[in-house]
C-alpha cells in the first residue's frame, strides 16, 4: 500500500502486494543478518514454495538491499551530524578558553618577560595560526602571501640575533 508521502519506499508495502505477502516480507526484513526463507516458513506456517514465489515476485532481495542502504545512509547522516555538533561544541569551548587566555595575557607585564618567554609566546601564536590557516582571510597576508604572524616571528628572531 503506497504511503501518503508520495513514492513508496522499497521496504514499504508495494502497490497490489497482498497483506499476507507483505507480512511475510516484514518478518523476513526484521530477521536482520540471520534472515532466511526457511525461518519465514517456520514462523508463518506457509509452504516454502509460496514464500519463495512471494520473495521472487516482490523482489525481496532488492528491497532488503535498498533498506540496508537506507539504514547505512541514515547512520552516516547521524554520524556526520554528531561530528558537526561536536566540532561546534569544541569551537564554543575554544572561544571561551581563548577569551580567558587573552584576558590573562593582557595582564602580563611584557617588560618583565625574558626574550625567551616572548619568543615562546610568538611561537605558540604562529603554531595556532598555522593550525587555522584555512580561516585566514586574503587581507591577512602581505604582498608575498606570507602570513603576518610568520613575518612577525622571523622579524623578532632576526632582531634578537
Amino acid at each position: 500500500m503506497p504511503s501518503n508521502r508520495g513514492e513508496t519506499k522499497p521496504w514499504e508495502r508495494q502497490e497490489k502486494e497482498s497483506t499476507a505477502a507483505f507480512q511475510a516480507f516484514s518478518i523476513y526484513l526484521g530477521m536482520g543478518a540471520d534472515r532466511s526463507y526457511s525461518r519465514v516458513v517456520q514462523e508463518l506456517g506457509k509452504s516454502s514454495a509460496l514464500i519463495a514465489r512471494w520473495g521472487s515476485a516482490w523482489g525481496w532481495q532488492e528491497r532488503i538491499r535498498a533498506y540496508d542502504n537506507h539504514l547505512s545512509e541514515e547512520e552516516s547522516k547521524a554520524v556526520r551530524k554528531e561530528i558537526k555538533e561536536r566540532y561546534a561544541r569544541y569551537g564554543r569551548i575554544s572561544d571561551k578558553l581563548t577569551a580567558k587566555a587573552l584576558e590573562a595575557l593582557g595582564s602580563i607585564d611584557a617588560e618583565r618577560m625574558s626574550s625567551q618567554d616572548l619568543l615562546a609566546y610568538m611561537r605558540m601564536a604562529v603554531m595556532l595560526a598555522d593550525k587555522h590557516k584555512e580561516h585566514l582571510m586574503p587581507q591577512e597576508r602581505d604582498e608575498e602571501g606570507e602570513d603576518l604572524l610568520e613575518g612577525l616571528l622571523r622579524a623578532f628572531e632576526s632582531e634578537r640575533d
